[in-house]
């Protein structure tokens, strides 16, 4: 009792709410293994059950005695208290069945949009699975005929080469033979030359035998 008459006036000395709040939670933080109580919060106070059996059965009529009247209001004002406290329940019964009769129907239709959302994906899932399928099939399609293409250009390209190797190997051959010729017609004038000189060494000589 001292303990708690410490605290209560330390308590007292708050001027504020405030400082009434933090002097309890430095109270708390300075022992932290000591548990609290937390209090929980109580239901509706439940009247007595009426008796089972009667035995005042009297009113506030004329000739009553004086206690009988308030014996008369205190059974009057429980019954009234039970039958509150019925009525009390039976709402909030009936509100807690709307409720979760209410989150069944929102459950189920959730449910409901979610099925069509997943429907939807899995079409559009399809769908796309598809187009892929059919690109992928187009391109190696594309890639077979650019291969060929690409074969048939790369055929083409050493045809045009090797014809152009013979061209120039036929040019080549033409101008050594050219180049051969002339030579001869060198040698041909050069033996000329020398008949034309011997001839006239010929006529000389006879010209001065004579």
């Amino acid at each position: 009792m001292p303990h708690e008459d410490k605290e209560q006036e330390e308590e007292q000395k708050a001027r504020t709410a405030y400082d009434l709040i933090r002097m309890r939670l430095e109270r708390l933080q300075k022992n932290i293994e000591k548990p609290v109580s937390i209090p929980q919060r109580r239901d509706g106070r439940k009247p007595r059950p009426p008796p089972d059996f009667v035995r005042n059965v009297v009113g506030s009529s004329a000739a009553a005695g004086s206690a009988e009247f308030h014996i008369f209001r205190n059974n009057r004002k429980r019954e009234m208290d039970r039958l509150d406290y019925m009525n009390n329940k039976a709402l909030q019964e009936e509100l807690d069945e709307k409720f979760l009769a209410e989150r069944r129907r929102r459950a189920e239709e959730e449910e409901k949009k979610t099925a069509r959302k997943r429907l939807k994906r899995q079409r559009y899932k399809e769908k796309m699975k598809s187009l892929r399928k059919k690109n992928e099939e187009s391109s190696t399609e594309n890639e077979t005929d650019g291969d060929d293409s690409e074969l048939s250009s790369t055929v083409e390209n050493n045809d045009e080469r090797s014809e152009q190797v013979t061209d120039k190997e036929n040019s080549e051959v033409v101008q050594t033979d050219e180049i051969s010729a002339v030579p001869d017609k060198q040698s041909v004038g050069n033996a000329e030359i020398k008949k034309t000189d011997d001839s006239s060494s010929s006529v000389k000589r006879k010209k001065e035998n004579t």
